[in-house]
């Protein structure tokens, strides 16, 4: 038995569905159709608001729920500069420091470098608890975005 590559696996399946004649996009309801968004959406327009504009707007099923991030870009309202959105509240977040939009359990940390990590943003709004029970009534899939950069204590936040 031959053994393949990860790489040529995936080949071999991408080829057979297509030899198979199989349509390239789902065309049934299992079909992902998802968006990032950022706690601050749901503190400034509420959860249930938010979830009926993606589910009306744009038959979101999918949630990429920024759960950790300190770039404003990812997390934020909008970069200083940029044009407001037509939704929410229309200012910049020039005070945006970033951090775990979902409620840290310090006792987890004890051991490891990342120390006071929760938000300061959005003072007591943990956007997992507050969004996982909608989302989940509505059928909708939720995964946790999350940013791999780390802010030193003298940083100053992204951009």
């Amino acid at each position: 038995m031959t053994e393949l590559s990860r790489r040529d696996f995936a080949k071999l399946i991408t080829a057979a569905g297509l030899g198979a004649n199989l349509p390239l996009a789902a065309t049934t309801s299992d079909r992902t159709v998802a968006i990032q968004v950022g706690a601050v959406s749901f503190v400034d327009e509420g959860v249930a608001p938010v979830l009926d504009r993606f589910q009306k707007d744009a038959n979101i099923n999918t949630l990429l729920i920024a759960t950790f991030s300190y770039c404003r870009g990812i997390a934020g309202r909008q970069v200083p500069g940029q044009p407001l959105p037509d939704h929410g509240k229309l200012e910049y977040d020039t005070n945006f420091y970033g951090g775990n939009f979902a409620r840290t359990h310090e006792q987890y940390y004890t051991r490891t470098p990342l120390k006071k990590i929760q938000v300061p943003d959005h003072p007591g709004f943990d956007v997992l608890e507050s969004v996982l029970p909608e989302a989940k009534s509505r059928g909708m899939k939720t995964f946790c975005w999350y940013e791999d950069v780390f802010r030193g204590s003298d940083s100053q936040p992204s951009v």
